[in-house]
């Protein structure tokens, strides 16, 4: 392999994803403080489930995946226990596709081992199938399967070899695995629950150059960029110590990446676009006593409304909207943290906020718990009949 990652190939037009330009903190303080949230709902560490643990779970408590059709209506798609005559333990993290198909991943117990398997779902046509991934290949761990608009499934395994795959048109290549080069620097270890992907030649994930020196990269049109690594200086002066997930998207055709980070002076969130890396927001910036505040390192939200972020201050949580004007405002304050618009008025179930997936029409995936029949929802129409 080349030091500069995966072999490219022509980098293919991809529909633009807008996000949020420069901070500007313009929120008020007080208000924030003030607001009493619940507790953030359980998430998982940034680089996902250690694969190293037989059958490693996604999710905590989230037992149900839900889809929204293009009617309104909400599809439950899978559920933990029997289905499809499937032992399942566990869902993964779904994926809406820009036509409305569902990407999803389920854990399942066979022969007292627990692998994943990839699944398809259009919940207009009430269709589910199996995507078939060879033998060769095991997934001891959500592999987060993700769609790309030429029709590519980018996703990842973790034997023989952990590694980042894409499978298109019946082929099946891999993107990036430990031993390659990129810039110079040997790849041990890939944080597989990290990945990011606008198409094959697109990437934005954590890998560990060394066996505990985690590092943020983006993949881009055959050439690899480093964005920050534990341990190095950050932009503002200090050093960082742990990475988020990063959020991927393109901006005027150029891939913008969102994450956050622990610190050595405390926590932030990062942007880097247009060949440079700058802080967009500083979570003590949100709070009177600065070792209160926090940023989780699960991905931030990034659609037409600019960057959605989950924050918190003295133990209370802060749902945080940066506008792509650089205004920052409260987001919605309910129990279910960040919620796209499509969202509002949810149905009488709880929600795993971090597992939302929404495209562009509106149409969303996510894990939850079961339906609660004494509610009814006031705005989306239950679907009962695909199962």
């Amino acid at each position: 392999m080349s030091d500069h990652g995966p072999k490219s190939r022509n980098l293919r037009k991809t529909t633009n994803r807008p996000v949020a330009a420069g901070s500007r903190i313009g929120l008020a303080i007080a208000a924030i403080i003030a607001w009493a949230a619940p507790a953030f709902p359980s998430m998982m560490s940034l680089a996902g489930p250690d694969p190293a643990a037989p059958g490693a779970a996604a999710t905590n408590g989230a037992d149900v995946l839900y889809a929204t059709a293009r009617t309104g209506r909400e599809v439950q798609l899978a559920q933990v226990g029997l289905w499809r005559g499937l032992d399942v333990r566990d869902l993964g993290m779904p994926f809406v596709g820009d036509d409305g198909t569902v990407f999803f991943s389920v854990g399942i117990a066979r022969d007292r081992e627990m692998r994943w398997k990839i699944f398809r779902a259009d919940p207009d046509r009430r269709s589910v199938s199996a995507i078939e991934i060879p033998d060769s290949l095991e997934m001891r761990a959500d592999p987060r399967p993700i769609a790309t608009p030429d029709g590519a499934l980018i996703f990842s395994v973790t034997d023989p070899v952990e590694g980042v795959y894409e499978l298109h048109e019946g082929e099946l290549s891999c993107l990036l695995r430990p031993g390659q080069r990129l810039n110079g620097r040997v790849v041990h270890r890939i944080a597989l629950g990290s990945l990011d992907a606008i198409d094959e030649n697109t990437l934005a994930l954590i890998a560990f150059f060394e066996p505990h020196q985690e590092a943020e990269l983006l993949l881009s049109g055959g050439d690899a960029k480093t964005l920050a690594v534990a341990g190095e200086p950050t932009s503002d002066g200090a050093r960082f110590a742990l990475l988020g997930q990063p959020a991927l998207a393109l901006e005027d055709g150029a891939p913008r990446v969102i994450f956050s980070a622990r610190t050595s002076k405390g926590y932030n969130l990062y942007d880097f676009s247009r060949g440079r890396l700058r802080r967009l927001l500083a979570a003590d910036a949100l709070c009177p006593r600065a070792e209160d505040a926090f940023i989780p390192d699960q991905k931030v939200e990034l659609d037409e409304r600019g960057i959605l972020v989950s924050s918190a201050c003295s133990g209370r949580s802060m749902n945080i909207l940066i506008a792509p004007n650089g205004e920052i405002a409260l987001e919605h304050a309910g129990s279910y943290g960040p919620l796209h618009p499509a969202m509002a008025n949810l149905p009488s179930h709880s929600i795993e906020a971090a597992s939302m997936s929404v495209n562009r029409g509106g149409q969303a995936a996510y894990l939850g718990g079961p339906r609660r029949r004494s509610q009814v929802s006031t705005k989306l129409q239950r679907d009962d009949s695909f199962q």
